[in-house]
């Protein structure tokens, strides 16, 4: 049995889908995903699910959406990991199970690959943990804050994964093909300047000079009108290597220009 977080709540056994159909044991199950193999605490799962005003049948509604998980898990005869103590209950989970945790592994695979210089293969790792990535992450919840924070936080990672997949990628050479989906990114984010730094590398190491440098006073622009700032060492050196037409930055290695993770 798998469960799916990045993008719309799944439970699947196979290829085929298990529907847990009301909202709360749908709240619920996402919590106990977001601590997976930990203990969360009824008193915890009450005040997510109702706040400061719980009804008076709040411990029965919740053993009945309990009730509700075990049963669907019971299809694949996984019901056993779900347990239950005096003050609360655990969801067992590997790894391999969940895709939120997927994502994360494969991504620090990747790293610890890119780190030894695997270029190659840890670009490859990154890639099957973004494309793990389905969209909004619970996007047919509703929000408690506890779901919110760890919303927030597979956001941060992906976004991260994707930002170190990118590097590999321009260290592979593969600069024209990244121009477009980097000009979305930046459009997306656009005080990254380490999103920005990505895109004008991408546009200068595929000849397109003018291109690059109107990036970098788009740049800029952006960072002096929002936050009253001159662009950061990052784009500064990548600037000042287009103006000294530095041969390291249009035919060798970027790692120099790129995050510090993975630079010099």
């Amino acid at each position: 049995m798998r469960f799916s977080v990045l993008g719309q709540l799944e439970i699947r056994r196979g290829a085929t889908v298990q529907h847990l159909h009301r909202v709360k044991p749908k709240v619920v199950l996402a919590l106990l995903l977001a601590n997976a193999n930990q203990l969360v605490s009824r008193s915890m799962l009450v005040d997510e699910l109702w706040g400061q005003q719980p009804p008076a049948s709040a411990a029965a509604n919740l053993y009945t959406y309990v009730w509700a998980i075990r049963n669907t898990l019971a299809v694949d005869g996984s019901s056993h990991r779900l347990s239950c103590t005096t003050t609360g209950y655990r969801l067992a989970i590997d790894a391999g199970e969940l895709d939120a945790l997927a994502h994360q592994q494969l991504t620090n695979q990747g790293r610890d690959e890119l780190r030894r210089g695997d270029v190659a293969e840890g670009a490859e790792s990154i890639r099957r943990a973004v494309t793990l990535w389905r969209g909004q992450p619970l996007a047919d919840l509703p929000t408690t804050p506890a779901i919110d924070r760890w919303i927030d936080c597979l956001q941060e990672q992906h976004r991260s994964a994707v930002r170190d997949w990118t590097d590999a990628r321009l260290r592979l050479g593969l600069d024209d093909e990244l121009v477009g989906g980097l000009r979305a990114s930046v459009d997306a984010d656009p005080l990254c300047e380490r999103v920005r730094a990505q895109l004008i590398i991408a546009l200068y190491r595929a000849g397109r000079v003018g291109e690059a440098l109107n990036a970098f006073a788009d740049a800029r622009h952006t960072l002096a009108e929002e936050l009253g700032l001159e662009p950061g060492p990052l784009l500064a050196g990548i600037q000042r290597a287009i103006l000294d037409r530095d041969p390291a930055l249009s035919n060798g290695d970027p790692s120099p220009w790129l995050s510090p993770a993975f630079g010099r």
